[in-house]
């Protein structure tokens, strides 16, 4: 099983090479971050998600996500405890925002765009991100040019370089994320936030390739 799972990630590398660039988008772009979320089961999760616009799908949603927990989501009857990594570009109607407070994800492999990598097996990232204000949270702006740079581990081996860059104006704050990302199951933590929501003003660029 795992001959086949690194077979499919390598599958998957090689063919996304080919599809990546820097993807752009101008306007109002709101982003959502799930910094470490936690459940029952020793179930965890990380990942984050931005608006981008990609030369063939236009304005999509550029998602990866890292997670261990039992499948399905929950149960431990038969003790099936997995890790997985996925990350792609799924269309808009996978994102709601709700006000300025809330974002719903309904992200489904089945339905993505584009998968960079993955491992093979049907999955999907959905709940939802609520800004908190309560103990411990936090909000920042920031004005002008802003770049980051992460290595996302890809299971059972490799990485991805993620590379974001924004030039104009960023509102961040703290949220709670509450939902089910792969075989993960997350719930609210006992204090203070597990991820954050961002708002853009501007333009941002994303790029994504294998790692050195």
């Amino acid at each position: 099983m795992l001959e086949r799972v690194a077979l499919l990630t390598l599958v998957a590398l090689a063919s996304a090479v080919a599809q990546f660039g820097d993807y752009s988008l101008t306007g109002s772009i709101p982003s959502a971050r799930l910094d470490y979320g936690t459940g029952p089961d020793s179930s965890y999760a990380y990942g984050q998600i931005n608006t981008v616009s990609h030369p063939q799908f236009g304005e999509v949603v550029d998602v990866y996500w890292y997670a261990c927990g039992f499948q399905p989501p929950g149960t431990t009857t038969q003790r099936q405890y997995r890790c997985e990594s996925v990350g792609g570009l799924a269309p808009m109607s996978a994102v709601r925002t709700r006000g300025d407070r809330r974002i719903e994800l309904n992200i489904h492999t089945e339905t993505m765009l584009l998968l960079y990598y993955w491992s093979g097996t049907p999955s999907a990232w959905t709940g939802e991100f609520a800004m908190y204000d309560g103990a411990n949270s936090y909000a920042e702006e920031s004005t002008g040019s802003k770049t980051r740079t992460q290595v996302v581990p890809i299971y059972p081996s490799g990485a991805i370089e993620y590379r974001y860059s924004l030039t104009g104006k960023s509102t961040t704050r703290s949220s709670i994320f509450t939902g089910t990302v792969g075989p993960a199951l997350i719930e609210a933590p006992y204090f203070g936030a597990n991820g954050s929501l961002s708002v853009i003003q501007g333009r941002v660029s994303t790029r994504t390739v294998p790692a050195p």
